[in-house]
């Protein structure tokens, strides 16, 4: 319960809040599960077995859960996924200074980087293509500031988009 009020109150994390309600009532089934069967092994006379059974459950949940090779791939600092993560996370926090006052909506964010620009762009609803041709009509018609980034990687925006008057372009390079 403290982890829940923690990061839904004091960190205001973006992670879902009933993880940590549900989390320990997996860890506790699990606990009891190698209790009763470490039980059952001491009392059919496989003390033994038994003794080792907890570690050896330990272990292999650390090793699934955590998955060494994966975080040495991820950590590799020869990755060109990790330098390009890199580069567009500075690219996303320092955003703000590229954004006219009032503009809300960033579109032609890297595909599955939208939630990252919010995450350092609180105040911005981001996009990794065009909103749908009403709503862009919607947008243009009430001109509301709208901030794009002129390329990303397999998509560059339109001349007819970059010379919207209500459509400020940031060249700033998304990899």
């Amino acid at each position: 319960m403290y982890a829940f009020v923690f990061f839904s109150y004091v960190a205001a994390t973006k992670i879902i809040s009933f993880f940590y309600i549900v989390a320990p009532l997996g860890m506790a089934m699990m606990a009891i599960a190698s209790y009763k069967i470490q039980r059952q092994l001491q009392l059919s006379g496989k003390a033994r077995l038994a003794r080792i059974l907890t570690p050896t459950l330990l272990t292999a949940c650390i090793l699934s859960i955590f998955n060494p090779e994966r975080i040495l791939s991820i950590h590799n600092p020869q990755s060109t996924n990790r330098t390009t993560k890199i580069n567009n996370v500075v690219v996303y926090r320092n955003l703000s200074q590229h954004i006219p006052r009032g503009a809300t909506i960033l579109v032609n964010a890297n595909k599955n980087e939208h939630m990252l620009a919010m995450f350092y762009n609180t105040n911005l609803r981001v996009y990794e293509h065009l909103p749908y041709p009403e709503v862009w009509d919607s947008l243009m018609q009430h001109n509301t500031p709208i901030v794009a980034f002129a390329s990303r990687p397999g998509y560059e925006l339109p001349d007819s988009i970059i010379n919207c008057s209500n459509v400020t372009v940031i060249y700033t390079g998304l990899e």
